[in-house]
C-alpha cells in the first residue's frame, strides 16, 4: 500500500515537470493574439506561441495516454494524476485550434499562400505519418507480427498501425476540404461557412458510426477521438477571421472574460469527468446509448471551447519560449505520432513500476522522433524539388492537385457510409471469425448488418448470442428483435413452411443482411435444412430459465416500422428508461393450424392463442454458421 502510494506521489513529477519547462522564462506581456506583424518583447509572435503550446500540448498527450493505461481509463485510481485521463481531448483541441487558425491567417496575409499549398501543409503531416506507419511496420516485423498485406495497408494508412495516426487522417481531409472551398469560391465567406459546415458533418458523421466494438483496430471514424476534440478546428477558424474583432473585445474585457472563462472551464469540465464516467459513449448496446453519447459530447465540446479559450486568454499576458519547447516543437508531431508504439507495442503490458513505465516511454519517444524528423525534413526536402519542377506546367499542376484532393475527399465520404460494409467487409469479417473461434454458449457476437437504429444512416451490426455450438458450427440467435411482421398475412390454416414469415427469412432480402464473405460461412440447421429461421416452443422452454429471461427488446428500428411496443414490464420498470418489449414470434409445426405460437410481452409461451395474421409482431432470427478451418 505505502508502495503504491510513493509511486502515485512520485508519477506527479512528472506533470510538474512539464509545467515548469512550459513556464521557463515565460514573460509576462501583451501578446496580440493573431498579429503576427506585433512582435513581444522579445521578438516572439504569436505563430512562435502556437508551436510553443503545441509543444508542451503534445507531452500532455503522452501523459495522458500514460495515465490512460496505468489506470485503466480511469477505474484504477493514481493519485491526483488520474486526473489527466480525462484531458486528451483538450490538449488535441489545442492542436485543432492552431490548424484551423493558420489556415486562416496564412491564406489572408499569403497571396500565393494555395499555390504551394500540396507541400506546406498537406505533405508536411503526411510525410511524418509515413514514416511513423514504417517506423511502426519495423516494429511489428521484429516482434513477428502482421503479414505483407497488412503492412502495406497499414503504411498508407488505411489500417491504422497506431491509432493515434487517426488526427493525420483527419486534419488532411479538412486541409483538402480548405483547398477546393477556398480555390475555386470567390466569395471566401461562403468557403468559410462551407468549411465549417464540413467541420460538423465530420462530427454528426463520426458520432453516428459509434464504435467498432469487436475490433482491436482503430478505423477510420469509428470512436468518439475522431470527433470530440475537432469543433476547435472550426472555432480556429472564426477566430482567425475575426481576430481584430475578437482581440479588441479581449483586451477591453480581459479580466472579466479570463475569470468567467476559468470558472466556467472548471465547473463544466468536473461535469464533464461525471458524464464521462455515469453516460460515455459506449452504451451503444442499449437503446439509451445515443442519448448518453450525446450528452457527453455536447458538455466535452463546451469544454473544449472553453479550454482552448482561456489558454488564448492566459497566452495574450503570459508568452511562453524556451529552448527545451523549441527543441519539442521541431518535432511535436513526430513524437504525437510515434509514441504508442511504446506505450503498448513495446513497454505495454510489462510488469514495470509506472514511474519506470512512464520514463521509459518518455525517452524512447524523444529519441526516435528526433531520428524521425531528421528523416522526413530530408524526405521533405526531396518532395518539394519533385513538385518545384511542376511549376514551370502550372495549368498541370493544378489540375493534378485538384484531382487529388478530390480523389481524397471522396474516399473519406465513402469510408464514413459505406466503407464498412464493402470496402472493410473482409477485414471485419476476419474479425468476426476471430471472436467466433474462441466464443461460448451464452456470450454476446457481432455478426452481419441490419437497420436498427433509427438516428443512424445505413445498417448497423447485428448482436447476436450463442445459444449452441458443435465444434466449428455455431447457432446464433438474435439479441433483440429486429423487425415485425405477420406470420401470414391471410387468416387461414397454415404451415410452417407454406407461411409468410418462412419466406420472408429465407428470401434474399434476408440473405442481404450479410456480406459476401459472411454469407460463405452461413449453414444449414442440421435438422431442419433452414439457413435463417426462428425458435421452436421447445427452444423457448429450454434456452431462457424464466419468463423474465425471455422478454424481448426490440430496436427502434423496428418499433418504427410498426412492430408492437411494451413499454410497461411485469418484472422492470422500464417506463423511464427508453427500453421497449414486444412479443415474438416462434416457429410453429409443419401442420396447418390458424394459430402460431408466440412469446408474449412478459416472456410467457403461448402455443396456440396467436392467429397467423396478427401484425407486428417481433421477429428474432436464429441461423447456423459453420467456421472454416484455420489453414
Amino acid at each position: 500500500m505505502k508502495s503504491q502510494t510513493l509511486d502515485s506521489l512520485i508519477l506527479l513529477i512528472f506533470p510538474i515537470a512539464l509545467l515548469a519547462v512550459t513556464f521557463y522564462k515565460a514573460e509576462f506581456s501583451r501578446l496580440c493574439i493573431g498579429q503576427e506583424s506585433e512582435p513581444t518583447r522579445d521578438g516572439r509572435d504569436f505563430l512562435t506561441q502556437s508551436r510553443m503550446i503545441r509543444a508542451s500540448a503534445c507531452i500532455f498527450i503522452i501523459l495522458h495516454h500514460l495515465v490512460q493505461t496505468v489506470t485503466s481509463y480511469g477505474y484504477v485510481y493514481k493519485g491526483p494524476i488520474t486526473l489527466l485521463n480525462y484531458m486528451g481531448y483538450l490538449f488535441t483541441a489545442l492542436f485543432f485550434f492552431f490548424s484551423g487558425f493558420g489556415l486562416i491567417v496564412s491564406f489572408y496575409s499569403k497571396p500565393d499562400y494555395l499555390d504551394h499549398f500540396f507541400s506546406r501543409r498537406i505533405l508536411s503531416v503526411l510525410i511524418p505519418f509515413w514514416v511513423a506507419n514504417l517506423a511502426g511496420i519495423v516494429i511489428e516485423v521484429v516482434k513477428g507480427l502482421g503479414t505483407p498485406s497488412s503492412y502495406l495497408k497499414e503504411l498508407v494508412g488505411l489500417t491504422l498501425i497506431n491509432g493515434n495516426g487517426w488526427f493525420i487522417i483527419e486534419i488532411v481531409l479538412l486541409y483538402c476540404a480548405f483547398y477546393l472551398f477556398f480555390r475555386f469560391l470567390k466569395n471566401k465567406d461562403l468557403a468559410l461557412i462551407l468549411m465549417l459546415l464540413t467541420v460538423l458533418f465530420i462530427i454528426v458523421a463520426s458520432f453516428l458510426r459509434g464504435h467498432d466494438l469487436d475490433s482491436g483496430d482503430s478505423r477510420w471514424f469509428r470512436g468518439e477521438w475522431w470527433y470530440n476534440s475537432t469543433c476547435a478546428f472550426g472555432f480556429g477558424m472564426l477566430y482567425g477571421r475575426f481576430r481584430d474583432s475578437w482581440n479588441s473585445f479581449f483586451e477591453k474585457s480581459y479580466k472579466i472574460v479570463t475569470a468567467l472563462c476559468g470558472v466556467a472551464f472548471l465547473l463544466v469540465f468536473s461535469q464533464s469527468i461525471y458524464t464521462n464516467n455515469h453516460r460515455g459513449y459506449y452504451h451503444e448496446l442499449s437503446f439509451h446509448g445515443q442519448r448518453d453519447a450525446l450528452l457527453t459530447l455536447l458538455i466535452q465540446t463546451i469544454t473544449c471551447l472553453l479550454f482552448t479559450l482561456l489558454v488564448l486568454l492566459i497566452n495574450r499576458r503570459l508568452t511562453i519560449g524556451n529552448k527545451p519547447l523549441k527543441f519539442i516543437s521541431s518535432m511535436s508531431l513526430e513524437i504525437f505520432l510515434i509514441h504508442g508504439f511504446f506505450v503498448s507495442m513495446i513497454f505495454g503490458g510489462k510488469n514495470y513500476p509506472d514511474p519506470i513505465f512512464f520514463l521509459a516511454v518518455l525517452i524512447s519517444s524523444f529519441i526516435l522522433a528526433y531520428l524521425l524528423s531528421l528523416a522526413d525534413s530530408y524526405l521533405l526536402d526531396k518532395a518539394k524539388e519533385l513538385l518545384t519542377k511542376l511549376q514551370n506546367n502550372e495549368k498541370r499542376k493544378k489540375m493534378l492537385v485538384t484531382v487529388l484532393l478530390v480523389a481524397v475527399l471522396f474516399l473519406a465520404v465513402i469510408a464514413l457510409f459505406s466503407g464498412r460494409r464493402f470496402i472493410l467487409a473482409k477485414s471485419e469479417y476476419e474479425d468476426e471469425l476471430v471472436t467466433l473461434r474462441n466464443a461460448d454458449v451464452g456470450d454476446e457476437v457481432r455478426f452481419g448488418h441490419f437497420d436498427t437504429d433509427t438516428l443512424l444512416p445505413g445498417a448497423e451490426r447485428l448482436t447476436w448470442i450463442v445459444i449452441d455450438r458443435k465444434g466449428n458450427s455455431l447457432r446464433l440467435l438474435s439479441k433483440y428483435g429486429i423487425a415485425g411482421s405477420f406470420y401470414n398475412q391471410k387468416h387461414e390454416e397454415i404451415s410452417w413452411r407454406d407461411s409468410d414469415l418462412y419466406a420472408l427469412l429465407n428470401s434474399e432480402d434476408s440473405t442481404q443482411a450479410f456480406s459476401r464473405y459472411e454469407v460463405r460461412i452461413l449453414s444449414e440447421d442440421p435438422g431442419t435444412k433452414e439457413t435463417i429461421s426462428l425458435l421452436t416452443v421447445d427452444d423457448a422452454k429450454e434456452l431462457f430459465a424464466t419468463n423474465k429471461d425471455r422478454e424481448l427488446e426490440i430496436t427502434s428500428a423496428a418499433l418504427a416500422n410498426g412492430t408492437n411496443e411494451n413499454q410497461k414490464s411485469k418484472y422492470n420498470e422500464w417506463d423511464m428508461k427508453g427500453y421497449r418489449t414486444s412479443w415474438w414470434w416462434l416457429k410453429g409445426s409443419d401442420t396447418p393450424s390458424v394459430y402460431a405460437p408466440i412469446v408474449t410481452e412478459d416472456g410467457e409461451i403461448l402455443e396456440d392463442k396467436k392467429v397467423v395474421n396478427k401484425p407486428a409482431g417481433a421477429i428474432r432470427p436464429v441461423i447456423w454458421i459453420t467456421l472454416p478451418s484455420e489453414n
